[in-house]
């Protein structure tokens, strides 16, 4: 079977361009023998100019004079625009429906998921601009759960520098692209300096074809009289001037394309037409005069006499172009810098553009061609560690389709040295502990309050940083994502406290830690079990010291999907109808027992236990969307690898009930000497327990895996979140159920206000 290939870029609009490079891309790809299409997907700016009604309503709203006259001669300009507008968008839509192998729609992230791509082609054109593409937007990145590969082919940021802000968003993105290219120099020397990343510089797909594959597609000749063509990006009457002098002094007619006519020009102007009739007028031009780049590249793949005016804002993409064909010359300003005895010999271009075009294509079919395994077949808990280790950068780390991280190896890169294998947490045994005491422990009453139970974490982070050490610890950022971070002062230390139901990601923690325990800085890691033996087995490979390092784990249910936590955020969003702020799993507001989720919304609400709210936690208790590999966790039993393990007292009241309080109890178990010697350090009420009364399943065995795992992954696949919300998460209503909840929350209520 074929690999499957899907191309994300900028294709559904009215740009002339983009539309033919999409389509050059495409054929290319498929030529040299993969099943490729086009992921129909378009940010929201783009898709509002592809209808008319849309395209009107914008023009209208960026005209900002408030002069009753000129509005009323922009709305007579507008309706008269409308037959124009109307052939324009007709002839894009079909030429896309012809000639461009299209997806189905997409309308977010998640919906090119199910379209089952093996590969990801990022690119071309400006694909890389925030002001284009709504945002830093990942799609455009291959930010797509279960693609083993990514690639960006001849990506454009489309100005010279991004924001500071969305500069670190980029870094990221690129970070996880297998092979990267950029259509501008400038910007592959940037892009590479952002993200550390080898970039290479390609030409514009539409190079990837040859003259006679346009012409094989190219519409009737329209402009019956020899013409001078003007084309222009952005509107230059400079431009136009010189055109109009070229033109004149050359006997020859003056054509242009544009976006809308003016009535006061002497000039045939054409407004309405789609990709091919823009092919068809720039064959048979005599000459060409245009500021667009790909308004230059099509002169040179027709071979046309053209001249490329300098538009100040087109960035290096011209000029660029114009060195790599052995044109600058063609770069003009004024009318005086043209040379009507000068004649551009096609065959010098193609000696010149050969080698540029030649080794773009070896890109991307090399790029298309690498293979990648997994660095662990079954049993990948995702932690990284096989990536930290590689000095190679023949790892990359990406989600799977349910979302959670996986590393894959690039053959072409690696040496097969097994150092990934080595430090894999799935594929080596851990060396374990026998628990030699269990506490029942309360930390200070103002550390439990932010704390899931009794506070342990909170008091033995508390007597490391006293001693000038610094914390690992899971933190949930301000777009949900979990991720381990470094803390080195107890006023961050509110950011690690309270449980967090997703995986966190270990993948920026490695090197800082490194440095940490170089400098013989004392160092607490917290993590389930199998993320503390990712970091013994990486110190242990890397032959750090590790004499100040401190390992403390958690008492792990197992780890459910970010990729469904995602989309369960934006869902509530939207059932809200207010943004989410804050997602608390556990929150003592409300208990320290059973259920306790608490929301806080951007409109002041919050919702304590609420039906939609407590839906996730719902999901996550029943395990369909645990990672497969927990269900037969090696480190669920009582030999631990830690030197101290925490979790929830649950048994408290066999115990001693009277130790129980409202702020909730922790059950330490102190697994080594070093555990030991640094609980007695930790302030706080404790109180000696026995393993026999603590009531945590996951000191003996795996959670189960759910019979009909794989139905619900389907449902979910196919008909999104709010389906398995519905069918899973307890949001169908119970009205009797939901009354009788309400009548007790207000006699709860009225009683603590007596």
């Amino acid at each position: 079977m074929k690999e499957k290939i899907g191309i994300i870029t900028l294709h559904k609009n009215t740009n002339y361009g983009a539309n033919l490079q999409a389509y050059a891309s495409n054929l290319f790809i498929r030529r040299i023998g993969y099943e490729c299409e086009i992921i129909d997907y378009t940010p929201m700016k783009e898709e509002k100019l592809n209808h008319l009604f849309s395209w009107l309503y914008i023009s209208w709203k960026n005209n900002t004079s408030q002069r009753v006259i000129q509005r009323i001669k922009l709305l007579v300009a507008l309706a008269l625009s409308v037959p124009y507008k109307f052939l324009r968008l007709r002839r894009f839509k079909r030429f896309r429906r012809n000639y461009c192998k299209l997806s189905k729609p997409c309308f977010q992230i998640n919906d090119a998921v199910s379209l089952n791509y093996t590969t990801v082609v990022c690119g071309s054109d400006q694909v890389w601009n925030p002001t284009i593409t709504d945002g830093v937007n990942p799609i455009y990145f291959g930010a797509i759960n279960g693609i083993k590969k990514r690639i960006s082919f001849a990506a454009s940021i489309g100005k010279g520098k991004l924001d500071e802000a969305d500069e670190q968003k980029v870094a990221q993105l690129v970070k996880k692209i297998d092979c990267c290219s950029l259509r501008e120099e400038d910007s592959a020397k940037y892009v590479s300096g952002l993200s550390g990343c080898s970039t290479v510089c390609v030409c514009d797909p539409v190079f990837l074809l040859e003259k006679n594959d346009y012409e094989k597609i190219i519409s009737k000749r329209i402009i019956k009289k020899p013409y001078v063509l003007l084309y222009s990006i952005v509107s230059d009457e400079k431009m136009l001037e010189i055109a109009r002098t070229y033109a004149i002094e050359n006997n020859l007619k003056l054509v242009e394309i544009c976006v809308d006519k003016n009535r006061h020009s002497s000039h045939k102007q054409l407004t309405s037409l789609g990709p091919l009739e823009f092919l068809s007028c720039v064959k048979y031009a005599d000459t060409v005069f245009t500021n667009s780049f790909h308004g230059t590249a099509f002169s040179i793949i027709m071979e046309k006499e053209f001249y490329a005016v300098d538009n100040k804002n087109g960035g290096s993409r011209i000029v660029n172009l114009l060195s790599k064909a052995g044109l600058k010359n063609r770069l003009i300003s004024e009318y005086d810098e043209i040379d009507n005895n000068s004649f551009i010999e096609y065959d010098d271009v193609k000696k010149m553009m050969q080698s540029y075009v030649d080794d773009s294509k070896r890109f991307l079919q090399d790029a298309l061609m690498v293979q990648k395994k997994k660095v662990v077949n079954t049993g990948c808990m995702g932690c990284a560690a096989c990536q930290a280790i590689c000095n190679l950068d023949a790892i990359k780390i990406l989600p799977n389709k349910e979302g959670f991280l996986e590393p894959c190896i690039d053959a072409r890169k690696c040496v097969n040295c097994g150092k990934c294998q080595t430090v894999c947490p799935a594929m080596n045994e851990p060396v374990t502990n026998v628990i030699q005491n269990v506490y029942a422990f309360k930390a200070e009453d103002h550390l439990r309050e932010k704390s899931a139970s009794g506070g342990a974490f909170v008091a033995l982070a508390k007597a490391v940083l006293s001693d000038g050490g610094v914390v690992w610890g899971a933190v949930q950022n301000t777009d949900f994502s979990v991720e381990h971070q470094r803390c080195d002062s107890f006023g961050d230390i509110d950011k690690i406290q309270g449980t967090k139901y997703v995986q966190s990601n270990l993948q920026k923690c490695y090197s800082e830690l490194e440095r940490d325990l170089k400098k013989g800085t004392k160092v607490l890691f917290s993590g389930t079990p199998c993320q503390i033996e990712a970091i013994k087995r990486f110190v242990l490979v890397k032959k750090l010291p590790k004499d100040n390092l401190y390992f403390v784990d958690i008492i792990c249910h197992g780890v459910p999907s970010p990729k469904v936590y995602f989309d369960f955020i934006n869902w509530l969003n939207k059932k809200k109808q207010s943004k989410v702020l804050k997602y608390f799993f556990r929150s003592k507001e409300i208990s320290w027992r059973g259920n306790s989720c608490l929301v806080q919304l951007e409109n002041g609400k919050k919702l304590c236990n609420d039906l939609h709210a407590t839906s996730f936690m719902n999901l996550y208790y029943s395990n369909y969307i645990t990672r497969e590999a927990c269900y037969s966790c090696k480190y669920a039993t009582i030999a631990r690898n830690s030197d101290i393990t925490i979790g929830d007292y649950w048994g408290i009241e066999n115990l001693n009930s009277a130790f129980e309080d409202e702020l909730g109890v922790s059950a330490v178990l102190l697994n080594t000497d070093r555990g030991r010697t640094l609980f007695d350090r930790v302030q706080g009420e404790k109180y000696l327990g026995d393993i026999t009364t603590l009531k945590q399943p996951q000191l003996t065995q795996g959670c189960d895996s759910p019979v009909d795992r794989n139905v619900f992954w389907k449902q979910y696949e196919d008909k999104g979140i709010d389906c398995v919300l519905n069918l899973y998460g307890g949001i169908r209503r119970n009205v009797l159920k939901e009354v009788l909840y309400s009548i007790k929350q207000r006699l709860v209520q009225k009683i603590k206000n007596r």
